[in-house]
Formats: structure tokens, C-alpha cells, sequence
């Protein structure tokens, strides 16, 4: 059982996330040297001697522990000193007991595994208009440098030659000679890591294609493709390319990417993109990426993260978009999409975006076959019978497994194409990430694909799937369906702001056709990455953290649909990215936002507010703060402050409150100065549980099958209608379809998570496991093979 597991070896399990099998992260004491950078107010140089003292501190100490972990029979990997001071260790879950006892040893982590989560699109977020602030577009992001943590970056695409670029001094940099191709004097860093499994070496060549896209959208050169010109957000500024994904594969291990923020920092890089995430993430202080975030960002690094695709149910918040000094960024729609079409005669084309992977050029015209006729669940996650889809196009419902599998399973049962449509909790399509599935496919809307199955179920209907993209205009004031939502996994508000990341025209590699139409928190957070590039060009001198806050509390209310409703902080963070605000904002915040977290239907709590001004001459800034919807707002100690150039005021927000009933009470602390037009804003929240079921998530279940009579564990959380998990009546007559042994807490792993243990039944098969909470839908069975 795994509760017994934690207190025989004492080590952080990650449940819900795929973990690399004997591979640890063991973590010291002392600490690493961004965080001693960070405690005494300098800068991360190089050859600073206390640096280079402690740095010899470190390890000495990781020594002593190499050479005891080492006798047990364990094997040090990495290390790390920078953003961390821990060591990644090859052994058994019993030597990662032993060496948790060793003297020194702060913790041990299993490695866990993340994954891959522009042209009109600058205009809604006042981007060309912050171009001609600063002077032109040939000054955006001049001098800064932009670390992409990703697939790699394709040099010899036109977004990336650098004409009128000269590399800084020391540069460029590579881990081998033979990365120095992938090198010029704009991409000024190539790093290409090893498998830490496997050992195979990465080159830092782009083979997925992720990565470049995710370049081009933060620092791409204008470069004109099928749809015409497109340019970055900061084409000025240089890049570095950290490899951390396999070729042909999808997920890049935490040490990994440990290491390439280690190597970015030590770089002097001064953005770092992270367009990747896990989820279900466990509390920031038990993870070791987001660990390594916070230092980064304590050693004056802009970091931004994908918030997470997991969206749009609360608290679905990816790792490390859960950093709190990182800038997490969710999506939001593009004016304009790039889509194919489903024709069916009788129809008007039905709406279809085309997956990622290879398509047809031509049409592929079949009759459609519903998979819910061979799979009650409609997913495909299971195989089907040999030659079922024979010559059909498969129509599958999205959910559960990988786009990949179904896709796979389909064709193994001979399909020669897929329409996947989406679920009626998200109906809106969205880009398919394919990871190397051959099948062609597309997805439609939940409400086209529904029509569908009516017409398939009434006869064998032809259908003909057109991958051509059209250009449509669209209303943008939608939040993706796909981006996840708070609070964080610390009561914390997250995302902390939104971007431009559906329907993005972006680069992909030469070989594969240079130019992609993309979709995902991947790639609203470079947006954000290259305003933060733009920002730190044209208003140098400032701190990492007031850069961050510039950008995120200078946002504009994002309303859905254009309406006065604003969508709640835990949605939308402070709002949609405002580039020319923050370029003229005059205040910075600390922190950005300011959550009260969970608690009963009395409060009284106080919170402090720093605000620094900014701006060039001295003035008088306005306070005030206002709720969305009704309930108590907090009160300010001060409403009006004076403060000179550079001078700070430290103000106090105090929520008091009795009676409150279950639910959430939000808004904004609004901050002015005379000098400028721009309204800071501040997002505040506070909820109540309501105890009353409205989201069920399925964290864990086993992947593989089990053997008959066996117990297994199904991890799940129940929300309420606000994320907050629901603690009350989790017992096992929820369960059915298997016998239920118990249920138990798993809080300290995952918040307000529970574990399932369920005996198998004693045949062969596949049982369907049902959850039953009120109305609440759970999305369907669990559906666990049994051999």
C-alpha cells in the first residue's frame, strides 16, 4: 500500500506523474548558490570569491555524500550547486531509504517526467504597439538573452539567421564540439543533454519541432510563410537552445531540466522559457523542478511557464507552473484560426483542426465508424479487434489516454484516418499533439462530432477529411478551453496572467515544412518570455521580480465574450498580457497577487503589499480595492501614498469577515499614480469550502495490466465548484464495478487527494470501475485490464 511505502523509505512519491524507475534527486543542505546570491543582494558572478567559497562548501559536502551512496551500490549521475544542491542518483527504492538517513540529506525525490505542453496575435496584446514605443521593432529585446528549455531550435530556419546579430563575449557555448552547427551569432547557446536511463546522447538538433515554434513566438526574425510574414515578440534578442526532449519522444525527466536551468543560469541567460509541465503537481516545497525555479528566479531570473493543458476544470495548475516567483501564463484565443474541414453531404463543413503529426495532402474520403460500437467509452484507450476499422475513417472521443494511443490503436484495427471530437466539459477543438502517430486525424467540436455519431448510427456515412487550414475570423475573447486554472497547489493564485496560445502560426523545421499552425500554454508562455525580453531592453536596470511584476500586474481585465464579467483570478491571474502598459507602468508590486488561501466562514488576516515606484519623478499613487461580485473586500491602510523615484511604501491589506457562506470572495487591489495612465492590478482571493461535489479528477490508475485477484490503487480528488477539495463522505461505497478495500487520505502527496485500493476480480478482462458522487461526472469508468 502506498501509505506504508512513505513511512517505510521517507521519500516523496509523486503519484498521477511518470516516474524514471531508480532515479532519485537526493537534496542537501546547505544552500545552493543562487539562494545565497539571492540572501545577500549581488549579483551571480562568476568570480565572486564568496561565491567560489561556498561553491567549494557544496562540494565538499556532496563528496561525503557521493562516496556513502556510492558504497551502498548507487550510482551519481549529475549535480547541481547553482539552483540546487542535490545530486542525481541511479538505485533501488531501498538504497533511496538508506541514503534519506545519511547526514546532509535533505531529501530524496523520485525523478518525475514532464512534457511538451504569431503574427495577429501580437496586436491583441499591444505588442506591435509596444514596438513603436521603444523606438521600432529592430530595438525589441536588443542585448537580452532568452534560454529555450525544450526540443531544440532548427538554425537554418529563417526565423533564426542572424544578420546584424554579434554574439556577447564568451559566446557561443555548447556541452560538445560537435553542437557548435547547431551555434551562430543569434542562437548563442546549444546544449544537447543525455538520457539518464538510456545514456543516449541528445544532439541539439530539433527532430519534434516544439521547441523551434516556441523560439520563433519569443525571438523569431520576421520570415514570411503559406499564410504570410510573421515575427517574434522580441526579434532583437538572442536565444539559447537547451535541449532537454529526446528525439521521438515526450518526456524530459526533472533532472534534466534541472540541469538546464543550472546551465542557463550559470550561462548568464537572462529569460528562461519552460513550455512544459506535469500534472497533478504536489505542493511547490515537495518539488524538486520548482525548487530549482525559485532559486533561478532568486538569482534575477526572469522564469516563465506553461501554466498547464489541463484546463478547464480548477486546480488543474501543471509543475513548475506552481513556482511562485514563476510567471505562469494561460491562453487565451487568437482572432483568427487556421482550420480543415469535415465534409458530409447534407452538412455545411464542419470545423476541423488538423493534428500535428504527418497528414494527407489530398482528401481522404471513407465511410465514418463510430468506436463507441466495439468501446462503450468512446476513448479507444484499449486495443480493438483485429480488422474493425478496416478501410473506415474512426470517430473517437477525446480524454483519458494520449492522442498517440488512440490514434495507434485506431490504425492497428486498420483505420485509415481519425476524427477525434472533444468533450462536452471542453467542446472546443483544439491542435492535437501526435507524438509520432502515423494516422491521419483531426479533431471537431463535441456538439459536430456528436452529429456524427447520430448520422453514423443510421447507416454507413461517407465523410471526406479536407487537412487544407483556411484562414476565419473569430471573437478572441475566449479563455482556451485546454489552459488550466487555480488555485495552485498551494492555495496560491495561478495562472498569474494570460496570453495569446490557441491558433499561433509558427515555425516548425525546415524538413518539416517550416511553417505550423499551433495551439497550447506552450506557446502563450514564450509570448510572455519575449515580453519579458522587450521589457528588460527598453527599461534596463530593473530587478528580475519587478520585471515580473510589471508584466504580470500591468494586464487588462479579460472578459469573456466582450461581456463586464471578468472571468475570476484563478482563470485569469491579473489578466491578459498589456505590453505598451507595462512599458509605461510606474509602480512594481511584491508579491503580485495576494491569496488568503482556504479557510472557514470567519476571517481575519493581514497581508503586506510593497509598492515600489518606479517611475522617473515623484508621485502620488491611489489605492483602492474592488470585489468581483458580492461579499467583503479587503481594507487598506493607506489609500494614497507619496513616494520619490525608486522609494517603496510597505501597505497593509487586512480581510476581516464573519458568516461567510461556502464560495469565493475575489477581486482586484487597483493601484494609479498621477504620472501615468495605467492601473495596476492585483488580484486577491479567498474561499470557503462548500463540501458540495462538482469535479472529480482521476490522478492515477495502473497503466499496465494486473494480476487476477491482486489489489491496485486508483488515486482520485473531488472539487467543489472553486477547486477546493471535498474531504467529506470519500468513503468506499462511492466505488463500483470491483470490490472497494478502502479508501484513505493521500493529502501529503497530492492536496486533498485519495487513494482507492481495489482487489481485481478473479477472470481475465477488463473492469470497468465506477466512481458515483452525487451528479458529479466522472468522466466515465476506469478501465483496468486484468490477466
Amino acid at each position: 500500500m502506498k501509505q506504508l511505502l512513505l513511512s517505510l523509505f521517507a521519500f516523496v512519491y509523486v503519484a498521477g506523474a511518470q516516474v524514471v524507475p531508480n532515479h532519485y534527486i537526493v537534496e542537501l543542505s546547505n544552500e545552493p548558490v543562487a539562494r545565497l546570491a539571492h540572501r545577500q543582494h549581488k549579483r551571480l558572478e562568476s568570480g565572486d570569491p564568496a561565491f567560489a567559497a561556498h561553491r567549494a562548501t557544496i562540494r565538499e559536502e556532496q563528496g561525503r555524500v557521493r562516496r556513502r551512496v556510492e558504497s551502498t551500490g548507487g550510482q551519481v549521475l549529475d549535480s547541481f550547486e547553482t539552483v540546487h544542491n542535490a545530486l542525481v542518483v541511479r538505485m533501488s527504492r531501498e538504497q533511496a531509504a538508506a541514503t534519506r538517513s545519511m547526514a546532509g540529506v535533505k531529501s530524496v525525490r523520485a525523478v518525475r517526467m514532464y512534457h511538451k505542453l504569431l503574427d495577429r496575435s501580437l496586436a491583441l496584446q499591444k505588442i506591435t504597439d509596444a514596438w513603436q514605443q521603444i523606438g521600432g521593432v529592430d530595438k525589441a529585446g536588443a542585448g537580452v538573452k532568452i534560454a529555450i528549455i525544450d526540443t531544440g531550435i532548427d538554425i537554418t530556419h529563417p526565423a533564426f539567421q542572424d544578420a546584424g546579430f554579434t554574439a556577447p563575449a564568451g559566446f557561443p557555448k555548447t556541452d560538445r564540439d560537435s553542437d557548435s552547427v547547431y551555434t551562430n551569432q543569434k542562437i548563442i547557446v546549444a546544449r544537447g543533454y543525455t538520457d539518464p536511463d538510456t545514456r543516449k546522447v541528445y544532439s541539439a538538433k530539433d527532430i519534434d519541432g516544439h521547441g523551434t515554434g516556441v523560439a520563433m513566438v519569443a525571438a523569431g526574425g520576421t520570415n514570411t510563410g503559406i499564410h504570410g510574414p510573421i515575427t517574434g515578440v522580441a526579434p532583437k534578442a538572442w536565444l539559447g537552445n537547451y535541449k532537454v526532449f529526446p528525439d521521438g519522444g515526450n518526456g524530459a525527466p526533472d533532472s534534466l531540466i534541472i540541469r538546464a536551468i543550472e546551465d542557463a543560469v550559470n550561462d548568464g541567460m537572462d529569460v528562461i522559457n519552460l513550455s512544459l509541465g506535469g500534472f497533478p503537481a504536489t505542493r511547490p516545497a515537495d518539488d524538486a523542478l520548482v525548487v530549482a525555479v525559485e532559486n533561478a528566479a532568486a538569482a534575477g531570473k526572469v522564469v516563465v511557464v506553461a501554466a498547464g493543458n489541463d484546463g478547464t476544470d480548477p486546480n488543474t495548475i501543471g509543475s513548475p507552473g506552481t513556482a511562485p516567483s514563476a510567471i505562469a501564463v494561460g491562453s487565451t484565443m487568437n482572432d483568427r484560426i487556421f482550420a480543415g474541414h469535415v465534409i458530409e453531404d447534407g452538412h455545411d463543413p464542419f470545423t476541423a483542426f488538423p493534428g500535428d503529426g504527418k497528414n494527407s495532402d489530398s482528401k481522404i474520403t471513407a465511410v465514418v465508424k463510430d468506436v463507441s460500437t466495439l468501446d462503450p467509452t468512446a476513448l479507444a484507450c484499449d486495443p480493438l479487434p483485429a480488422e474493425s476499422m478496416k478501410g473506415a475513417i474512426a470517430l473517437i472521443l477525446r480524454g483519458t489516454c494520449t492522442f498517440t494511443t488512440k490514434l495507434n490503436n485506431a490504425q492497428s484495427a486498420g483505420a485509415i484516418a481519425a476524427v477525434l471530437y472533444a468533450r462536452a466539459e471542453s467542446p472546443d477543438p483544439i491542435t492535437m499533439s501526435t507524438q509520432g502517430a502515423s494516422l491521419p486525424a483531426v479533431m471537431v467540436s463535441n456538439a459536430d462530432g456528436n452529429a456524427l455519431r447520430s448520422d453514423s448510427a443510421n447507416g454507413n456515412v461517407s465523410i471526406s477529411l479536407d487537412f487544407t487550414p483556411t484562414a476565419a475570423l473569430v471573437n478572441s475573447a475566449h479563455l482556451s478551453s485546454y489552459s488550466s486554472v487555480g488555485p495552485n497547489s498551494d492555495s496560491g493564485i495561478k495562472p498569474d496572467l494570460l496570453a495569446v496560445g490557441e491558433n499561433i502560426y509558427t515555425a516548425e523545421p525546415v524538413s518539416q515544412g517550416a511553417y505550423v499552425v499551433e495551439s497550447g500554454t506552450s506557446f502563450s508562455s514564450p509570448t510572455v518570455a519575449g515580453a519579458a525580453a522587450l521589457l528588460m531592453a527598453a527599461r534596463p536596470g530593473l530587478s528580475g521580480q519587478q520585471y515580473r511584476s510589471l508584466l504580470i500586474n500591468s494586464a487588462t481585465a479579460f472578459t469573456v465574450d466582450g461581456a463586464s464579467n471578468p472571468l475570476g483570478v484563478q482563470a485569469e491571474g491579473a489578466g491578459l498580457l498589456n505590453m505598451t502598459a507595462a512599458l509605461a507602468n510606474t509602480t512594481t508590486v511584491s508579491p503580485v497577487s495576494l491569496s488568503f488561501g482556504i479557510g472557514g466562514k470567519t476571517i481575519d488576516a493581514t497581508q503586506k503589499l510593497t509598492v515600489v515606484n518606479t517611475g522617473a519623478a515623484p508621485d502620488v499613487f491611489s489605492i483602492s480595492a474592488q470585489g468581483m461580485g458580492d461579499g467583503p473586500v479587503p481594507a487598506l491602510s493607506d489609500n494614497s501614498i507619496q513616494l520619490a523615484p525608486g522609494q517603496s511604501r510597505e501597505i497593509a491589506v487586512q480581510f476581516s469577515a464573519r458568516g461567510l457562506s461556502g464560495g469565493v470572495y475575489q477581486g482586484v487591489l487597483q493601484i494609479q499614480g498621477t504620472q501615468s495612465t495605467v492601473i495596476g492590478r492585483v488580484p486577491y482571493w479567498y474561499a470557503v469550502p462548500t463540501q458540495s461535489p462538482k469535479y472529480f479528477q482521476l490522478l492515477d490508475s495502473p497503466s499496465t495490466p494486473v494480476r487476477r485477484g491482486a489489489t491496485f490503487d486508483i488515486e482520485f480528488r473531488v472539487l467543489d465548484a472553486n477547486g477546493v477539495p471535498v474531504t467529506e463522505g470519500i468513503d468506499t461505497s462511492l466505488v463500483s464495478g470491483a470490490q472497494a478495500l478502502s479508501i484513505e487520505s493521500s493529502d501529503s502527496d497530492i492536496p486533498g487527494s485519495f487513494i482507492a485500493h481495489v482487489q481485481a476480480p478473479s477472470v481475465r478482462g477488463t473492469v470497468n470501475v465506477n466512481f458515483t458522487i452525487g451528479d458529479v461526472d466522472t468522466g466515465g469508468p476506469v478501465a483496468i485490464r486484468v490477466n
